[in-house]
């Protein structure tokens, strides 16, 4: 782990998309995510948050679950001044020297929590909204090269049918189209593949091609006359000679009304993401004592089948609590030439990682 981390900051900080890079990042991401944080090097667990800004995710895995603590308890979220309570608490007190019950202990459990489960009631996960007047039965969205490489590899759009395409329809449903983004059902569609959306909108997760500079989606707007688009990125920052929005007679289609989010975070859109990222691997040492953790909803009891890819995704997409065999597991994986197997089939299987691609 610490050599492919090394080689990250060496060579990937700007650019993460080599072969190597990919390679590296797996096995980082993968040990990150999966081990307790005392298996993890401390420059590892700070270092990470920078890293994936650059690094695409390359998969999702579950949770080892630590025998020396317990599970949370239920809380509510606080909003962002009772996350700067909770924080301060543990400032005030000095808990990353020592780290109490009475004075610490309920503070760093809070803020585990926090960490892991909580999303800001104001953040969003879309950093771009948009919506459109429709009057054909074809559509087409584009994400372009520019200056030789894609803004990102993937993009997630969340499409929401509409009959009023006005900017208070697109600020009513602002929640709705953030909460599609967050599914993790949310559909892979690779360039080319067609997007329907359905009445209550779907969300959709588009794969660029890289091979080429231009890569295209059609979507089925038929019966529709009015669309809601909510996109993790800006799609201006894909354009280099074409609009990322045309109908079938390739014109270009603009919005009624747009909007940006400010301050979005891509990939990871929790609460104060940074302060409480940092505060909890500054305390999490001294404070491991009086830890808990988070149980995972809708994981089922006893030994998965670890045969079944689709079971594994599902318990790694719930962030389940998985022993190293399952973490290990890796039915019909197909690895690129860069030994990195692709995000979709690699879902909750990543200890491999450490394996195959030595």
């Amino acid at each position: 782990m610490q050599d492919a981390y090394d080689a990250l900051e060496k060579d990937c900080l700007k650019d993460c998309t080599s072969d190597a890079c990919k390679k590296n990042w797996a096995i980082v991401e993968t040990h990150h995510d999966f081990c307790l944080h005392d298996q993890v090097p401390k420059e590892v667990e700070v270092g990470f948050h920078d890293l994936e800004e650059v690094c695409a995710a390359i998969c999702v895995i579950g949770r080892m679950k630590d025998p020396d603590h317990q599970a949370c308890k239920a809380m509510e979220c606080p909003d962002s001044a009772g996350v700067d309570k909770v924080i301060a608490t543990l400032a005030d007190n000095e808990c990353d020297k020592k780290c109490p019950e009475d004075k610490c202990g309920n503070a760093f459990r809070e803020l585990r929590i926090i960490h892991d489960t909580c999303q800001a009631k104001d953040d969003k996960a879309w950093e771009w909204a948009g919506i459109f007047k429709i009057a054909d039965k074809k559509h087409t969205w584009s994400m372009q090269k520019v200056d030789g490489k894609y803004a990102d590899q993937t993009m997630r759009l969340a499409l929401i049918p509409t009959t009023t395409p006005t900017e208070a329809t697109m600020e009513e449903n602002e929640n709705k189209g953030s909460n599609l983004l967050r599914d993790d059902k949310c559909k892979v569609v690779e360039a080319g593949e067609e997007m329907k959306p359905v009445a209550a909108g779907s969300c959709f997760e588009l794969h660029v091609d890289d091979s080429k500079d231009d890569s295209t989606w059609p979507i089925d707007t038929d019966g529709l006359s009015g669309l809601i688009v909510y996109a993790q990125h800006v799609p201006i920052e894909f354009e280099r000679d074409r609009h990322y929005f045309y109908d079938s007679k390739d014109v270009d289609i603009e919005p009624e009304a747009q909007e940006s989010a400010e301050g979005h975070d891509h990939d990871h859109p929790r609460r104060l993401e940074d302060d409480v990222d940092a505060a909890l691997h500054d305390y999490e040492e001294a404070c491991d004592a009086v830890a808990c953790y988070v149980e995972a909803t809708g994981c089922s009891g006893g030994a998965p089948d670890l045969t079944k890819l689709d079971t594994l995704k599902d318990r790694a997409s719930k962030k389940c609590h998985i022993k190293e065999d399952e973490a290990a597991a890796c039915p019909t994986a197909v690895a690129d030439a860069s030994g990195v197997q692709p995000v979709t089939v690699l879902a909750g299987v990543a200890l491999v990682l450490t394996v195959t691609m030595n």
